[in-house]
């Protein structure tokens, strides 16, 4: 089964490395942005399977604005925030790792 992805980025370089990850035949990339507003616009219309968030490191998080949207959402989107400063990876299912890899990350996304 194909999982359908949303990518909520701040840097394109972490949109290009993470849609370049997912060119797998497990994933399809529905949609991406960096405008808060447009992208929760986006979520609700699309409500991919995953949301993939940038955390960023000294500054306001991009994502705070989606998880307090999410929360009140009809479906239940696997949430991913993924943080390029200390390579972990936060699941939004009481889940909590640290990767090293790509392989890593498509493996557990792919849960």
């Amino acid at each position: 089964m194909t999982q359908r992805v949303y990518i909520l980025w701040s840097y394109p370089l972490f949109h290009q490395t993470v849609s370049l990850l997912l060119k797998h035949p497990a994933f399809a990339i529905v949609g991406s942005g960096s405008d808060r507003e447009l992208a929760r616009q986006e979520i609700e219309r699309l409500q991919p399977d995953i949301i993939l968030l940038e955390e960023v490191v000294n500054g306001d998080p991009i994502d705070a604005d989606i998880l307090g949207f999410l929360k009140s959402s009809a479906w239940e989107p696997r949430i991913a925030r993924l943080s390029l400063q200390d390579n972990d990876l936060r699941i939004y299912q009481r889940e909590y790792r640290t990767i090293d890899t790509p392989e890593d990350l498509l493996t557990l996304l792919q849960k």
